[in-house]
């Protein structure tokens, strides 16, 4: 739940946060790992790659795709 908590607290610059959320629905897990790539917190960075691996595994019972737009939407409104 923390690692959970430190991905919703990303803040990306300009269009980047659009991007992640346009790429959360069609490659969900990856979008929080490039959003954790993206960021500029070691912290947030880790947690975003073990959150976006368990996505990415999750996927193919759609909990993981409906968690990475979650994140995705949050990731935008900090971002704003």
């Amino acid at each position: 739940m923390e690692h959970h908590k430190k991905v919703n607290e990303i803040k990306l610059e300009g269009q980047m946060a659009l991007i992640v959320l346009i790429l959360a629905i069609f490659a969900p897990g990856w979008s929080t790992i490039i959003a954790g790539v993206l960021s500029k917190n070691d912290d947030q960075q880790k947690s975003a790659i073990i959150v976006g691996i368990l996505q990415v595994l999750l996927t193919f019972i759609l909990v993981g795709w409906i968690w990475a737009i979650i994140s995705a939407l949050a990731i935008k409104k900090n971002s704003a």
